[in-house]
Formats: C-alpha cells, sequence, structure tokens
C-alpha cells in the first residue's frame, strides 16, 4: 500500500521532472495517493493543464519553447524551466508543427567533431525518409549540411575540401595510373583526365551517391551527361550538366535514347517514364 512508500524517494522522484502519472507506475499505485502524499509533504505540484497556462502565468510565449527546443534544449530541459514535465512541452512542441528530435542519439552529437565536420544544430527540415539533418561548420570555414547517419558511419568528413585536396595531390602525372605514352586527345576520348573525373565525384556528392532515377543508393553509379559528351565539348565537365544514375537505369536510358547524341530534352522524358517525379520532390536540378 501507499503507506509503505518511501515519501523522500517519491519526492524527488517528481522534483526530477517525473509525472505524478509516472511516479504510481514505478510504484504500482493510482495517481491519486501519489497526488495526497505529495501535498501532504509539503510538495507543491506543478501546473497539469497545459503549457499555454504556464506560459502565460511567467509571460512567456510558445514561441519561447520551440526557440529553446531548436536551440539543442531537450524537452526535459525545458520542462524544468518552466516547472513541469516533458510531457506538455512534446504536447506543445508537436501542436506548434515542430518535429522531435530522435531523443539520446541526436543530443549527443552537439559539438561533436565528425572528420573536418562539427554538428552545430538539427535542421528543422528532413531528408524525405525522416533522417535528421545536421548543420556542420567544416574547418575550412565552410557549412554543410549532412544526414545523422553520414556522420556517424564516415561517409562525409568535410563540405567536400577534403576530397577537392585528395584530388589535386593525385592529379596528372603524380597519379599512379598515369600513363605517359597517350597523347591529350586520346585521354579525353578515354575520359581519363583529371577535370573529368573530379566531374565525376562532384556529381556523386552533389547527388548524396543516390541515382536520381530509381532512388538506388551507392552501388554501382554513373554520372551521366545530359547533354552528350561527345558532341558538346564545353560541357563535358560542367556539374549542371551531369546527374546520378545507377548501372541498370544508366543503361536503360541508352538502350532507349542510344549514345553519342542525347540531349536534355531526351533525358527530361526519360524522368518521366516512371520514378522522375522523386527527383522532382528532392530538388534536383535536371
Amino acid at each position: 500500500m501507499i503507506k509503505h512508500i518511501d515519501c523522500d524517494k517519491m519526492a524527488d522522484l517528481y522534483l526530477s521532472g517525473k509525472s505524478i502519472r509516472e511516479i504510481g507506475m514505478i510504484f504500482g499505485v493510482s495517481q491519486t495517493p501519489i497526488s495526497l502524499r505529495l501535498k501532504e509533504s509539503g510538495v507543491k505540484i506543478r501546473n497539469t493543464g497545459g503549457i499555454r497556462d504556464v506560459t502565460e502565468k511567467m509571460n512567456l510565449g510558445c514561441d519561447k519553447i520551440v526557440d529553446l527546443y531548436l536551440s539543442g534544449k531537450t524537452a526535459k530541459e525545458i520542462g524544468k524551466i518552466f516547472g513541469v514535465s516533458r510531457d506538455p512541452i512534446l504536447r506543445q512542441l508537436r501542436e506548434s508543427g515542430i518535429k522531435i528530435r530522435g531523443g539520446r542519439e541526436t543530443r549527443d552529437m552537439f559539438g561533436k567533431r565528425f572528420g573536418r565536420l562539427v554538428a552545430i544544430y538539427p535542421e528543422e527540415k528532413r531528408k524525405d525518409n525522416g533522417a535528421i539533418v545536421w548543420l556542420c561548420k567544416c574547418d575550412c570555414g565552410n557549412t554543410a549540411s549532412v544526414t545523422a547517419g553520414d556522420l556517424r558511419f564516415g561517409r562525409t568528413r568535410s563540405c567536400g575540401c577534403l576530397r577537392a585536396e585528395m584530388t589535386a595531390n593525385c592529379r596528372g602525372s603524380k597519379h599512379p595510373n598515369w600513363n605517359p605514352n597517350l597523347t591529350e586527345k586520346e585521354r579525353q576520348k578515354k575520359r581519363n583526365y583529371p577535370e573529368y573525373r573530379e566531374w565525376r565525384d562532384a556529381v556523386f556528392e552533389r547527388d548524396n551517391y543516390i541515382c536520381q532515377k530509381c532512388g538506388e543508393r551507392s552501388g554501382d553509379l554513373n554520372a551521366h551527361h545530359i547533354e552528350s559528351y561527345d558532341i558538346n565539348k564545353s560541357l563535358r565537365t560542367i556539374l549542371e550538366n551531369g546527374i546520378t544514375l545507377c548501372e541498370d537505369c544508366h543503361n536503360n536510358f541508352h538502350h532507349i535514347y542510344g549514345r553519342g547524341n542525347n540531349t536534355r530534352e531526351q533525358f527530361d522524358e526519360f524522368l518521366k517514364s516512371g520514378g522522375g517525379e522523386r527527383v522532382k520532390q528532392r530538388g534536383i536540378r535536371t
């Protein structure tokens, strides 16, 4: 029965942020005896009528709660500021249209370093699959938006400057596969020159290594030239003229439209034939 419960422990749990309902579940009793015993112990019962009553009493608007949450505070920490449990805080955040973060995993990433990137705060907008996106500061001074998974698993370690540096130190005659017997014309025909490799890597990185036709991640990817490589020399290494396709989608495109004289109109038509709407929803320029 309730008379055998440690009242000091009950009060400590309540003052730490636990709700009366949560304490009742711990001790196996209903909320009423917990509430009565807390009052008998001189503990002031928090306002359970809703976070709006609390904010009005403290002359603070609900925007303050949202600002605190987006700055990195947890619902429990905000609850302590307003003298309530985390439940009404979470309720108000949901009513305000704020997506709730992923708990301890998200909190533990604040200020953490991942390669050259330091996680600053999670952005309000998430990926289509619900993945949390972090705004990160790179050692070079630039910022980058990176998913939590790409940071934790080391798939993204900089804003792109690391890859650029590695490429610069391994280009042309410095590359281990450099063939001094090829002419420049032969290299361009074989697409075996530094600018082309940099362009291909930049296309993959911009598209997050995802096929922009079917949505397949990684695997065998191709950097496809929207305007044909062979007849558009000036567009060969222009980023906007490239797009990431998996091997199957790439082969399917050329099976339909052939090779050597491809156009943007053909590619737009290819996207509309099925799966292209996913690309437009992501905002990828095609």
